[in-house]
């Protein structure tokens, strides 16, 4: 078989966010749709791209000889967030039926994935900067799964912000049981040396029948042991979200030196 193409990451000044996650299921979509509407809000041209999606399914056929394409649910929340500038394909170019880890899904329709050859095509190219004068570009890219998730034969979920040299981030679900996943998950970025733009701590992805102690503080708990999971480098902000305000407060944040000038950081559910 031959040796898929050497992986090369892109040196240049692009704007954006990969988003990553402790987890499959814990708001990475909800959380890029409310801050691309943000930035578009602002006057942001957004575009987006969830390179890889399983779980996919076709709708039934009108007739025998149609075929439908599958719809990768995630990215068409993403695609339609964004104004729909480009096409689906575009976004979401690998679709798969089964609901289970990229490559596997892949190696069951026959398909082999390899990074360079597969996935970076379809992330940021080096001319995509807009020009002065030109609205705003954002770039928002979206894993499948979690940052240390298999996304091709060679390549992590990380692998995304190693070749775009976007910053990440970090969605984790505000609930008991999250803080091993997310330490891990935040010491395996700051060991490959990815910028970490901040950590989204979702209350909306805590399932409405689950009750939380009421002694949990996972944003506490952060704040103690970020400067040892992240030693020499300043801590990212954190984000505690529920709703879409709150992820208007999020993008605020995240673009205010760009969209506005700076205003005291206080009522935006964040600490440092």
């Amino acid at each position: 078989m031959d040796q898929p193409p050497a992986i090369t990451p892109l040196q240049r000044s692009i704007k954006g966010w990969v988003i990553l996650a402790t987890n499959t299921g814990v708001g990475k979509t909800w959380v890029g749709c409310g801050l691309i509407a943000a930035l578009r809000a602002h006057g942001a041209c957004v575009r987006v791209r969830k390179p890889v999606e399983t779980g996919c399914q076709a709708p039934l056929p009108a007739n025998k000889t149609e075929h439908p394409e599958r719809i990768p649910a995630d990215a068409t929340a993403l695609w339609q967030a964004a104004g729909q500038i480009e096409p689906l394909s575009d976004v979401c170019p690998w679709r798969f039926s089964a609901a289970i880890a990229a490559p596997q899904a892949a190696t069951r329709e026959g398909k082999t994935l390899y990074f360079a050859a597969d996935i970076a095509p379809h992330l940021p190219a080096p001319e995509a900067a807009h020009a002065l004068g030109h609205p705003p570009e954002y770039w928002i890219i979206e894993g499948a799964g979690g940052v240390l998730s298999p996304l091709t034969e060679d390549g992590l979920n990380v692998e995304l912000a190693r070749y775009t040299a976007l910053p990440v981030l970090l969605i984790a679900p505000d609930t008991l049981g999250t803080q091993s996943a997310l330490f891990c998950a935040i010491e395996a970025l700051h060991q490959r040396g990815i910028v970490l733009a901040g950590i989204v701590l979702n209350a909306g992805a805590v399932p409405l029948k689950a009750v939380a102690p009421l002694a949990l503080d996972n944003q506490a708990a952060l704040q103690t042991w970020l400067p040892r999971l992240m030693p020499n480098t300043p801590p990212p902000p954190i984000f505690k979200v529920r709703n879409p305000d709150d992820l208007r407060q999020l993008a605020d944040h995240l673009t205010t030196n760009e969209f506005a000038p700076p205003r005291a950081l206080v009522n935006l559910g964040l600490t440092y």
